[in-house]
């Protein structure tokens, strides 16, 4: 019987831990590229969520949610609270939401002084934000 329970809990909640940390929402094989301006950097978990402003292909502005990873993560490699400030100008390339909402994943991005930041594209073999300097 307590076999039975256990295989039941491992059947029930496995696709929901797996699904959580997925990212077939978003489109990776064909990554998007923005150029825009930082609004806020929501420093939170489970994922910290960078908002851009960008200019949209009819000259009118959109503001985009980019996902990086927990504030753990994020520490580990080098980043803090204050790596992004309201009006720095990014180049963020990602997988953008399939459902065609203002999301993405990250995969890198530079600031406008050639600092790089990294997320789902991170190397094992760095630490995280390089400088350009």
């Amino acid at each position: 019987m307590k076999t039975k329970l256990v295989l039941l809990f491992l059947a029930v909640w496995a696709p929901l831990a797996l699904g959580h940390h997925s990212t077939s929402m978003y489109n990776m094989g064909t990554p998007t590229t923005f150029e825009g301006t930082v609004k806020s950097f929501a420093w939170i978990n489970p994922h910290s969520l960078l908002h851009i402003e960008i200019v949209n292909s009819e000259g009118k502005p959109e503001e985009w949610a980019v996902e990086i990873h927990s504030i753990a993560i994020m520490i580990r490699r080098g980043y803090t609270k204050d790596f992004f400030k309201p009006g720095d100008k990014v180049t963020v390339v990602g997988g953008a939401m399939k459902d065609g909402s203002h999301m993405m994943r990250l995969l890198r991005g530079t600031k406008s002084d050639g600092t790089k930041f990294y997320g789902d594209d991170f190397s094992p073999s760095s630490t995280g934000a390089t400088s350009a300097k």
